[in-house]
């Protein structure tokens, strides 16, 4: 079963950053979205957060998938999936590759990564709707890490 998965990130250095992930298979559609690690220090790797949310959503809700389209507007992010590197300069990129590597690793599924231009018009199609949905996602993921940074972790989170 292929399922396809569109992600984006949003990073600021004071407030935080966030993720969303959109995806469908035959079996039906999951949308969500939340705040990153408090690891993450990068658009980067917030970029590979979200494609680990969506990659840990999809097996989740879908463990007999063989194939996740991994489409991301982080050319860098889908370099390092697709070229399996488990050694990175940053050890917050190391952390978040060997996650996404873990959770396909033995399990038959394949990643297939795919660029997506990032911020275009969404009218130019079903790949641009959907980054520009994602991205305005990640960034309610974001704020809702930057609300409970100032309200010391009272907000609701949102649900993964």
């Amino acid at each position: 079963m292929l399922v396809t998965l569109y992600t984006d990130a949003s990073y600021s250095q004071s407030r935080g950053s966030g993720w969303a992930v959109w995806l469908r298979s035959n079996r039906g559609r999951i949308v969500r979205y939340g705040e990153c690690p408090p690891y993450v220090s990068s658009s980067h790797d917030a970029e590979l957060s979200a494609i680990f949310a969506g990659v840990y959503l999809a097996r989740s809700s879908w463990p007999d998938a063989t194939r996740i389209l991994v489409c991301s507007d982080c050319k860098g992010a889908l370099d390092q999936i697709a070229a399996h590197l488990t050694r990175a300069r940053h050890s917050s990129t190391a952390r978040l590759l060997t996650k996404i590597d873990k959770l396909v690793a033995g399990s038959g599924v394949t990643l297939d990564c795919r660029w997506v231009k990032g911020h275009q018009n969404p009218s130019n199609g079903v790949g641009a709707w959907l980054n520009v949905r994602c991205d305005a996602l990640s960034r309610l993921g974001r704020e809702a890490r930057a609300a409970s940074k100032r309200t010391k972790g009272k907000v609701a989170k949102p649900a993964l």
